[in-house]
């Protein structure tokens, strides 16, 4: 696998306080990873399985029938900072997109007593969900421009249907999204949530929607639902950007090195078949992943929620409401630093993501995921670039 690597020296001791906890930065390791699996009769991958790994992976694969993934991954290591993209859309009746981003920390101990590291950073905004998506008001292959099907349309979840060549089940599609940080003694912070969509064979107007959120609401600050309660054709939580302090077990002795490593992984599929012009569209991902086509607002990257207000996602009541399509923010990380036994990872800030014409942007903070989908239209197969 190819990684990006850089190997300086960080912040390191100060003169005359004998017994502070010093060390300095040996290297920083990022990696971007995507996967994406088609049905395996596909006519490329191995077994319709495309994967990749580098710094910067982005592109978009139809299997020529009628599953689509587009997909940016990048974790570039900067001279003064850290960049990071992470997304995926899936769609169609066989398609799963992982997308994974880490960045990998060693410091060594050069101070005068042995050191129990901790590691300070900052979990960015971000969100996941799913929605049905309107192919009729979106560019073809271009999923993150599908908004989501009007109420006057009558077309909802209840319009999907399970695709007769998917792995065996019942789900119709769903999103992921998993947070750890890792040291010398294992995992040290884990955060994960899904969302799944199952087609409801005994009632086939009311898909069953089951989420499994773990800690995701009571560490993410403002986690919440943004999406009406309710809704027959959209869900989706997101949250503001969380401060996070992870204290590592492990002493490291004087001389001795360690290695932190931050990474996040978001996985979106859909195995749902529809009966009207529409796509499932999962979506999960750092940044602001539902926008309104100018990307995020508001200092910590997400919009302000309120009743008459614009919220991450949504249009102002005279649209309706609605997810206008999936949008992403850049953030950035500053390089690490390692003063008095704690190891900071300071997020320097977001710029405004505004999609460029035909094109999708993904871009987000640290690491990770989306999910989404695309419609359900022929053409030759696209490969990934």
């Amino acid at each position: 696998m190819r990684n990006h690597a850089v190997f300086f020296a960080a912040a390191i001791t100060f003169a005359g306080m004998a017994g502070i906890a010093a060390a300095q930065v040996t290297a920083v390791v990022t990696q971007a990873d995507a996967a994406l699996q088609f049905n395996p009769g596909v006519d490329f991958g191995t077994g319709g399985l495309l994967t990749y790994t580098g710094t910067n992976i982005t592109g978009l694969s139809y299997d020529g029938s009628f599953s689509t993934s587009q997909y940016q991954v990048t974790a570039n290591l900067q001279p003064t900072e850290i960049d990071f993209a992470n997304g995926a859309t899936a769609t169609g009746p066989y398609q799963y997109s992982t997308t994974t981003t880490s960045i990998a920390v060693t410091f060594t101990n050069n101070g005068p007593t042995a050191v129990q590291p901790q590691l300070q950073s900052t979990i960015t905004p971000g969100g996941f969900g799913f929605y049905v998506g309107d192919t009729s008001g979106c560019a073809p292959f271009v999923t993150a421009g599908c908004p989501q099907t009007a109420p006057a349309t009558g077309v909802t979840f209840a319009s999907l249907t399970r695709d007769t060549n998917a792995p065996t089940g019942t789900d119709l599609g769903g999103a992921t999204f998993t947070f750890t940080v890792s040291g010398a003694s294992g995992v040290l912070e884990s955060l994960t949530g899904s969302l799944t969509l199952y087609y409801n064979a005994a009632n086939p107007s009311s898909p069953i929607v089951v989420s499994n959120l773990g800690a995701l609401s009571t560490t993410l600050s403002n986690f919440a639902l943004e999406t009406p309660a309710g809704s027959s054709s959209a869900i989706g939580y997101d949250w503001q950007a969380t401060p996070l302090l992870v204290t590592d077990p492990t002493t490291v002795a004087v001389g001795a090195s360690d290695t932190l490593t931050y990474t996040t992984t978001v996985a979106s599929y859909s195995r749902a078949d529809c009966s009207a012009a529409c796509e499932l569209i999962g979506y999960g991902g750092f940044g602001d992943p539902i926008g309104l086509s100018g990307g995020s607002g508001g200092s910590n990257g997400r919009r302000a929620s309120g009743v008459s207000s614009l919220t991450p996602g949504f249009a102002p009541a005279a649209s309706n409401g609605l997810i206008q399509g999936v949008n992403y923010t850049q953030f950035e990380y500053g390089l690490p630093s390692y003063e008095d036994g704690v190891l900071s990872l300071p997020l320097l800030g977001a710029a405004t993501s505004v999609p460029e014409p035909g094109a999708w942007t993904l871009l987000l903070l640290g690491f990770s995921l989306l999910g989404g989908g695309l419609r359900t239209r022929r053409a030759a197969p696209v490969r990934a670039a």
